[in-house]
């Protein structure tokens, strides 16, 4: 819009140097306060913050209560945790405060001279007026003066329509927060305040006879501008009002559509003539004695001026938020924790290109085998009996491990060391024994049990004789004390590590946490047993655990064999989640919340 001053007078020069100086003072403001936000505080200095932000306060008393809050010395917080969200401020749905707006979305305008209004505008404006019904004909020339049906029968179906629009938004803004977004969501609160100002005045009192009529109405006329400010706002606002009341579960359609026919009605020029629009707009060219288009009566360069960062709603939604956000917050962390433990897995899990894991390791490890070539067994044939393959699995792990697990074992260095104390793996090393000889037993009886039907009964969870249901269940045994071993060992190669006095011989591993922990012997080379020869004690741990994982992998585990989908499938829900707690969330609670998930 042009704010020169065509006339040269000087009551609007001044008017319009003040007014661009305030537009300065407002911007720089801002500016200040963008740089405080910016800092970072400790938790409890930014509780503060967000109740000084939630404040009606003026943005300089904001900016100075903030900067005392940062000069201020830091206390020692308390070792009780707050809460996890809790309801903290009163949020408006606009950047400024309205009474501000209604000095600064419109600017100051003086009116035309009576000569430029009779020879230049007059006839414009009255051409204006009948064309979208606002002006009433007057023998008066050069009078111009607002339809006085304007403000009886029009007024009354303008309230009515206000009436059963507020209700209808109110609604909406009920559970419009799980749909829209926050900036949606606060034009959707405006438009509500549009129609309780409709609904409050009394237009039976006004007078068109009055020049500044325009000026009885500033409440509506701010809030009116302030939802056309932005060229889409006045489509985003009746788009999101439907998109929400469309999802109510009875009868959505059809509010969807009496919620856009009011919000129309109300926010558009052309929708019904007379309009609120045009009646403002004529008003606003009364006053002035001068043609308008509606671009004119809104001050450029404001930017945005809906509030974007928390949802304007009313205690009771605001406590569903909080809740619901409480929520969200607990399924991040669950989802994290079980990817991030998928992470790990995934470490020693070695898988191929589609996700499937690899055999070759777990063959490797099978047929290189000193009891392997001693005792004439072959992988690729004793895999296809399981009667045959797991009792020979398990005596190959216990022979190879079982030293390791609760035993000794010969260093390269001379030294025979025990690394864990023997009651750790004890008990699952005695169980792998007694579930291979019940296997070995029961081969007896059956010489063979294929590979094929084997994982066919398993993965259909019927068929097969009784003889079958029991290898099955001692496999079953089998794998669950594989993984746990093979869980736990992960667990001590991420746990932080501690170094021995030198000179002090490492004591065994009795107990396995998130404690730091010295692990015997870790860089030394171990000789014997033969299986582990040439590797030191920390790369043969590593390598127990993904034998481990691949050999229940192999007997079929359904959560492991799955692990890459379902890395994949947590990935994918992760992300949503966090979109919508960004999307629902204040920054600041979005801030802490990915903090905490990066730092634990």
């Amino acid at each position: 819009m042009n704010l020169a001053n065509p006339t040269g007078d000087p009551t609007e020069s001044m008017a319009r140097a003040r007014f661009l100086g305030e537009l300065e003072k407002e911007a720089e403001a801002h500016l200040t306060l963008a740089r405080l936000l910016r800092k970072e505080r400790p938790p409890a200095k930014r509780a503060e913050l967000r109740r000084i932000l939630g404040t009606n306060h003026p943005i300089h008393r904001k900016i100075a209560e903030i900067e005392a809050l940062d000069a201020a010395p830091e206390h020692e917080e308390s070792s009780e945790r707050p809460p996890q969200y809790v309801a903290r401020r009163i949020v408006e749905p606009l950047k400024m405060p309205l009474s501000k707006l209604k000095f600064l979305v419109k600017p100051p305008r003086v009116q035309e001279p009576l000569f430029r209004y009779l020879f230049r505008e007059y006839a414009k404006i009255l051409h204006f007026g009948y064309s979208t019904h606002t002006v009433s004909p007057t023998f008066l020339f050069p009078v111009l003066r607002a339809d006085r049906r304007l403000l009886h029968g029009f007024a009354d179906s303008l309230k009515r329509a206000a009436t059963e629009l507020r209700e209808l938004v109110r609604q909406a803004l009920a559970s419009g927060w799980r749909v829209a977004e926050k900036r949606e969501y606060n034009l959707l609160v405006v438009l509500g305040r549009l129609c309780d100002e409709i609904v409050a005045t009394n237009f039976a009192v006004l007078s068109t006879r009055d020049r500044k009529l325009i000026d009885r109405l500033s409440q509506i006329e701010v809030l009116f501008l302030i939802l056309h400010y932005q060229p889409e706002d006045t489509e985003l606002v009746i788009y999101t009002l439907g998109r929400i009341l469309s999802l109510e579960p009875a009868g959505g359609g059809a509010l969807a559509d009496r919620a856009e026919d009011r919000a129309r009605r109300i926010l558009t020029s052309d929708f019904a003539l007379p309009s609120l629009h045009n009646l403002l707009l004529i008003l606003n060219m009364i006053k002035g004695r001068r043609l308008l288009t509606f671009a004119e009566l809104l001050t450029p360069n404001l930017g945005d001026l809906i509030n974007d960062t928390d949802f304007a709603c009313v205690d009771e939604v605001r406590t569903e938020i909080d809740t619901y956000l409480g929520g969200l917050k607990e399924t991040l962390t669950t989802l994290d924790r079980r990817r991030a433990e998928l992470k790990k897995i995934r470490v020693y899990l070695p898988v191929d290109g589609t996700g499937v894991p690899q055999t070759s390791r777990l063959e490797d490890f099978y047929q290189g085998s000193q009891l392997a070539r001693e005792e004439g067994w072959s992988f690729a044939n004793d895999k296809e009996n399981v009667v045959l393959f797991v009792p020979r699995l398990l005596r190959l792990i216990d022979a190879t491990f079982g030293p390791l697990l609760a035993g000794r074992i010969l260093m390269t260095s001379g030294k025979r060391g025990v690394v864990f104390s023997p009651p750790l793996f004890g008990t699952e090393l005695q169980k792998l024994r007694n579930v291979r000889e019940r296997v070995e037993r029961l081969a007896f009886d059956l010489h063979t049990f294929t590979y094929k039907r084997y994982l066919s009964i398993r993965k259909d969870g019927k068929g097969g004789i009784r003889i079958e249901g029991a290898i099955i269940s001692y496999v079953e045994d089998a794998q669950a004390i594989l993984q746990g071993i093979a869980e736990r060992m992960m667990e001590l190669l991420a746990a932080p590590r501690s170094v021995a006095p030198a000179g002090v011989e490492p004591h065994p591993i009795e107990a396995i946490g998130s404690t730091a922990v010295v692990i015997p012997y870790e860089g030394e080379t171990i000789r014997s047993p033969a299986g582990l020869s040439g590797r030191t004690v920390a790369e043969t741990l590593t390598e127990l655990t993904t034998i481990f994982y691949l050999a229940v992998t192999y007997l079929y585990e359904q959560d492991l064999a799955a692990q890459p989908e379902e890395e994949a499938a947590i990935m994918a829900r992760f992300d949503s989640t966090l979109a919508t707690l960004r999307r629902i969330a204040d920054s600041i609670f979005y801030d802490e919340t990915v903090a905490q998930l990066l730092g634990s």
